[in-house]
C-alpha cells in the first residue's frame, strides 16, 4: 500500500503526540510543558522534512 507524504506526516504527528502523552503520564508533568515539547518536536520534524525533501526527488 502506498502512503503519500502528507499521510506519513500526519501519522508521524499522531505518533509523536501519543508518545508525548505517555511521557506526560510517566513524568506527571503539566500540560504546558508537554505542549512546548510537542511544539519543539513538530518544528524539528518540519526542519528535517524541509532538508530531506530536495533529495527525495518526487514532486
Amino acid at each position: 500500500m502506498v502512503i503519500n507524504s502528507v499521510m506519513q506526516s500526519q501519522i508521524l504527528s499522531l505518533q509523536q503526540a501519543l508518545g508525548m502523552a505517555g511521557i506526560q503520564m510517566a513524568m506527571k508533568q503539566n500540560g504546558a510543558v508537554i505542549l512546548k515539547l510537542i511544539e519543539g518536536m513538530e518544528e524539528l520534524s518540519e526542519t528535517i522534512q524541509e532538508g530531506v525533501q530536495p533529495h527525495i526527488g518526487g514532486n
